[in-house]
């Protein structure tokens, strides 16, 4: 049968290991990356102010877009028996979606201020909204073993994306007009590529089962809640930044939050290709093997941590004063605070993965709550008091507790899975 265009630009015949690993890095590192070529490219081109509302703008738009994703793929991936069909996962991501477009205007018309500032903040919602539904596409893809064909999706469209921002805000000088456009690609390329794309894989009907879907969604709740009060947390301090500080400091703060990203990354990069293998080795009761990932990739985790601490020492603030064209020379201490945190978040997220493979979505909601809670009760007293450095120690204590919260956890589950088989 003769080849699409789509078929020849984005599936390959055949896949190894090292395609699947390669695309996925590639995909998923181009997407981490996003958030700070996005900035970077608004703080060079529109100035400070513009920077700072782009940043706070895509941090409420991560935040609103977790209910776009609902934690679905999370769920997806490591359903190994396919005990759901991809329509059932198709209709619960409509679902969350429409969702999501709601909370998203509920949140503008509670948060008040200029209609400009919540057309602004609503359109970056949306663009995160349409995230969380291509992700949908990127882990059938994944279920299929075709994780490289998801990584190639994902890039061009991200990177497609970003070079439209670019050549919109340079053709326009209009930051909004920009935004509207990368929507638009955005909508073209989950709608004609990723759709034709997995079709060449997925040929069943999309028949909707109203019971089978309110039970994915059931299954998922407290996956999504977690991710949900999590997404809260990261963006709580720069949420108590743009109510206490000066618009410009909200640059200030996400140009040194950025590096926690890398952490984030590279931990992804780990862990996300081992899920289902993870999932099979708990599934098939081979503890040995699944403990000893879980130590390993641990282990690499505080290594990056490490690598990224020194790095960020020596050469951190000259090269992020120069990558986003302002003085952040007073920043230093709080640059390797964040980092820290990024190391232990990265630690926490990983382990709520093992939750999740474990069937514990509940003990992870627990851990997020009260990280969410710790967050809520600290950002804004914090900040109002140290500035900056208190945005940077209150991620700090909030991921602090969700990572002892899961040890705790984990610990308590090694132990009454030892009992229980002593008896």
């Amino acid at each position: 049968m003769k080849k699409t265009i789509i078929q020849k630009i984005f599936i390959s015949d055949e896949t190894t290991t090292k395609s699947n690993f390669l695309w996925n890095t590639i995909g998923t590192g181009m997407l981490a990356a996003a958030t700070m070529l996005f900035t970077v490219i608004v703080a060079h081109l529109s100035g400070e102010k513009a920077g700072g509302l782009f940043s706070f703008a895509l941090t409420i738009g991560q935040w609103i877009g977790t209910i776009a994703y609902f934690e679905l793929r999370t769920f997806q991936v490591t359903d190994v028996a396919r005990r759901h069909s991809y329509a059932e996962y198709f209709y619960a991501k409509v679902f969350c979606c429409i969702l999501a477009v709601l909370a998203g205007g509920g949140y503008i018309m509670l948060r008040g201020g200029t209609v400009e500032k919540a057309f602004f903040i609503f359109l970056l919602c949306i663009y995160k909204i349409l995230d969380g539904y291509s992700d949908l596409y990127e882990g059938e893809l994944q279920r299929y073993g075709r994780i490289d064909v998801a990584g190639k999706l994902l890039f061009w469209r991200v990177a497609g994306g970003i070079l439209i921002l670019t050549a919109g805000i340079l053709l326009t000088q209009n930051l909004t007009v920009a935004v509207i456009a990368m929507i638009v690609y955005s909508l073209l390329m989950i709608f004609v590529v990723n759709e034709k794309a997995l079709r060449v894989f997925e040929k069943g009907k999309l028949t909707f089962r109203k019971k089978e879907v309110g039970t994915v969604l059931i299954e998922c709740l407290p996956l999504f809640l977690s991710s949900f009060l999590n997404t809260y947390v990261y963006s709580a301090s720069r949420m108590s930044v743009d109510k206490v500080l000066d618009a410009r400091y909200q640059l200030y703060y996400a140009a040194i939050f950025m590096p926690v990203m890398i952490i984030n990354l590279f931990s992804t990069f780990v862990f996300k290709p081992l899920l289902s293998v993870m999932a099979e080795d708990y599934e098939q009761k081979r503890k040995r093997q699944f403990f000893l990932m879980i130590v390993k990739v641990c282990a690499i985790i505080v290594a990056v941590t490490v690598v990224c601490e020194i790095g960020a020492y020596l050469l951190g603030i000259p090269v992020l004063s120069i990558l986003y064209g302002i003085n952040l020379g007073a920043y230093k201490i709080d640059l390797l605070i964040l980092l820290l945190a990024g190391g232990i978040n990265a630690l926490a997220f990983f382990m709520y993965y093992i939750l999740t493979i474990m069937r514990k979505q509940n003990y992870a909601l627990i851990g997020y709550g009260m990280e969410a809670v710790t967050a809520f009760v600290i950002s804004d007293w914090l900040v109002r008091k140290y500035a900056i450095r208190g945005a940077s120690v209150s991620y700090l204590i909030a991921v602090t507790v969700l990572l002892t919260i899961f040890v705790l956890f984990m610990i308590y589950n090694i132990w009454r899975g030892k009992k229980e088989n002593g008896k």
